[in-house]
């Protein structure tokens, strides 16, 4: 039976309809996306939002990646790396937007 729930994905509210066995699993996977977002927020605050949920879908995939191929990259390496790209692309909004 089809149902609509809400996810806050960057303090932004989507209605999604979903079928109700999916509610649980979606909301879970929602929030882990959340935390990335959230990392974002905090490094890269005046990124616009389009590329801050990519780049925050893309370190997602990294870290599904890594995990998936057994690639072994320590987790400051990674949250350094982040940081310079998050950087990286808001520099590049910022002059995009001059």
């Amino acid at each position: 039976m089809a149902k609509t729930t809400e996810l806050r994905i960057g303090g932004v509210a989507y209605r999604m309809n979903i079928e109700a066995e999916q509610e649980t699993r979606l909301k879970e996977v929602a929030a882990l996306w959340e935390t990335y977002v959230s990392k974002m927020i905090k490094n890269a605050p005046k990124m616009g939002r389009d590329q801050m949920l990519v780049m925050a879908g893309l370190m997602m995939a990294d870290d599904l990646y890594s995990e998936t191929t057994g690639a072994s990259v320590e987790d400051e390496a990674m949250t350094n790396f982040h940081n310079r790209l998050a950087e990286k692309l808001e520099s590049l909004c910022q002059k995009l937007d001059a």
